[in-house]
């Protein structure tokens, strides 16, 4: 069982990682350099708040997963 949760915790971590970058590399492409803002609909569809739970998302997955690698490791004697 723990095995199963460690693996379904970094597909989590690995899911919400590229989502999370994928997110940021649209709003990069989205955002207008000439008059410095981003595009209307990526304001109004709310891409900006989606990437920052993304984020965070991913920070926890990642503090979750470190967490079991970590009680998982044989204690050396």
């Amino acid at each position: 069982m723990k095995w199963a949760l460690r693996i379904f915790a970094l597909v989590i971590t690995t899911l919400c990682g590229i989502a999370f970058l994928f997110f940021v590399f649209g709003l990069f492409w989205n955002y207008n350099y000439e008059h410095h803002r981003f595009l209307p609909f990526v304001v109004e569809e709310g891409y900006i708040t989606d990437t920052i739970w993304l984020g965070l998302g991913f920070l926890c997955s990642v503090i979750l997963y470190l967490s079991l690698v970590r009680k998982m490791r044989p204690h050396s004697k």
